[in-house]
């Protein structure tokens, strides 16, 4: 019988851009030979592709200080303010997409043939959280400017997002169909191999998602929006 491969891999471009590969395989390749069949080329394999789009619900936190706001946003290299020195608000997220990919090979000979069954992908915001500082009680007229500043930043958020959903489950559709079979002496390696073309395939789309989102979203930080802010109300 055909063995199963099974792994993991976690393809997650941080709010800081970083990315990382990861894989657990578990595996057992039974020997079961298959002469003077090129089972590879002539047996037609249609891996299950499924993609997610999720996000978590927006926590609103105000326990935080100003000074506390402003380091939290300095210590996330994606979150670029102007030169205000000190923030009243934040709208923090981290988008993740972690992908599981699962393999299928068939010894023939000294050889297997390898070929990729399922693909799952998750792509959504793991975390969602506005800030708005503790100086402000709810409700006041400081308060609801800056909840509404930064909720505008959550739909840009949204919308990028939603845009790039529809882009990399396209993409991911496409990859997953155009990875033919192969032979290898080192089955377990395969899922790496397929990984590896998935993840390549993907980042462009997931940096385009980044860079957009950040470029968006730098339209409403700049000190003419922060002074219509201010605008909105008499006492801060």
């Amino acid at each position: 019988m055909p063995s199963l491969i099974k792994v993991r891999m976690k393809l997650r471009f941080h709010t800081i851009l970083a990315s990382f590969l990861a894989f657990c395989l578990i595996s057992v390749f039974p020997a079961v030979s298959r002469a003077n069949v090129d089972f590879c080329k002539e047996t037609s394999f249609r891996p299950n592709v499924s993609f997610k789009h999720e996000n978590v619900q927006t926590q609103l936190i105000r326990s935080k200080s100003p000074r506390q706001i402003t380091q939290l946003s300095a210590n996330r290299l994606d979150y670029q303010h102007s030169d205000e020195t000190v923030l009243l608000g934040l709208a923090l997220t981290e988008v993740a997409h972690p992908i599981r990919i699962e393999t299928r090979s068939q010894q023939i000979g000294n050889k297997h043939c390898v070929w990729l069954v399922n693909v799952e992908m998750t792509f959504g915001q793991r975390r969602s959280e506005v800030y708005v500082a503790n100086k402000y009680k709810a409700g006041s007229c400081p308060f609801r400017a800056i909840l509404r500043h930064e909720n505008q930043h959550m739909d840009i958020n949204l919308k990028v997002q939603t845009k790039y959903a529809a882009k990399i489950e396209q993409a991911l559709h496409n990859m997953a169909l155009a990875l033919k079979p192969f032979y290898t002496t080192s089955p377990k390696k395969a899922p790496q191999l397929f990984g590896s073309q998935i993840q390549a395939n993907l980042k462009p789309y997931l940096e385009a998602f980044y860079e957009e989102r950040q470029r968006e979203n730098a339209k409403i930080d700049t000190a003419r929006s922060y002074q219509n802010v201010r605008s909105q109300c008499a006492k801060w």
